[in-house]
């Protein structure tokens, strides 16, 4: 065999072993785990900027006095806001009077700032530890970010859900006191001095005041698609995280793994091979050698340093 046909066939042979290295590389990486990271951030960004908004609970006109006309009102965790002829606004900040409640407004403000804050960490931490990124090498790590993230994830829908949930049972329960309020109008004022008719219950109501009815705005229906979106994402979060924690290599195995896999492909090309189809195998298994290799890095130097004075890289 001339030389020029061995060499031709040791550059196909190369080349295939490096497509296979490449091919190996790209198996581990998962589209679909890159898309539930896009989900995550679509869910973080959509409950930071739906807490913000004052349309948790609006008026409902079919409930409250036709005295009110065109006035309606919008009311969220932060702000209630009045508007009048749709070009007159006005809004104000809550006060808070020192008394905390879970079934109040400080309740939910809460609920909504931990909500988003747990899923935007967990979010950073899924994205630092996803197989698209490079930026950790360590896989066993990464995996146990992307579990941790998932874990917060869930911690953070535990309190979604929650706020949805406290938001949904003060406005109903509210509504039924005005509408019971309404009712005992129509009875005759009884002559008894602690009488109760007439008479709103003072301290309890949260969103309700004088003859405004509310029920769950735009914003509360906006929550429920985001929560189920935030819930799949935490779900898949953890799926991810604890089968790639099952998967990942030792580290002592992939060093271990490598020098085999080199250590044949010279072996290959140990017999029957010219010093240059030898020189082109160590062209090719050298790059892929100092990317993997777990020797401290004044060795892998040195060992730069030798594959150039050789010319191989």
């Amino acid at each position: 065999m001339s030389n020029r046909t061995k060499s031709h066939s040791s550059e196909m042979i190369n080349r295939s072993s490096s497509t296979d290295y490449e091919d190996d590389e790209e198996d581990h990486f998962s589209s679909f785990w890159a898309f539930n990271s896009f989900l995550g951030l679509l869910s973080a960004i959509g409950m930071a900027l739906l807490i913000v908004f004052p349309y948790w609970v609006e008026t409902d006109f079919h409930g409250s006095s036709s005295l009110l006309g065109d006035v309606r009102v919008f009311k969220g965790f932060w702000t209630q806001c009045l508007t009048r002829m749709e070009s007159q606004w006005q809004c104000a900040y809550y006060s808070f009077n020192g008394h905390f409640s879970m079934k109040s407004i400080q309740g939910l403000q809460l609920c909504s700032i931990l909500s988003a804050s747990f899923l935007w960490i967990s979010w950073t931490l899924s994205f630092y530890g996803g197989q698209y990124l490079k930026i950790l090498d360590n896989e066993k790590t990464k995996a146990w970010m992307v579990l941790a993230g998932g874990m917060l994830a869930l911690v953070g829908i535990v309190f979604w859900w929650m706020m949805i949930g406290l938001l949904s049972n003060v406005v109903s329960d509210e509504y039924e006191r005005e509408i019971y309020f309404d009712s005992q109008i129509a009875i005759p004022m009884p002559t008894n001095p602690g009488h109760s008719i007439h008479r709103r219950e003072s301290g309890g109501a949260v969103f309700s005041s004088d003859d405004f009815k509310f029920r769950q705005g735009t914003c509360f229906y906006i929550a429920l698609p985001i929560g189920i979106v935030a819930t799949l994402n935490m779900v898949l979060l953890i799926v991810e995280g604890i089968t790639r924690v099952r998967n990942a290599p030792d580290e002592k195995q992939v060093g271990l793994n490598l020098n085999s896999k080199i250590q044949g492909i010279q072996e290959s090309y140990r017999k029957g091979s010219t010093p240059s189809d030898k020189q082109n195998l160590l062209k090719e298994v050298t790059p892929i050698y100092l990317e993997n290799s777990l020797e401290s890095a004044s060795d892998q130097n040195r060992t730069i340093q030798e594959a150039q004075e050789k010319n191989w890289i």
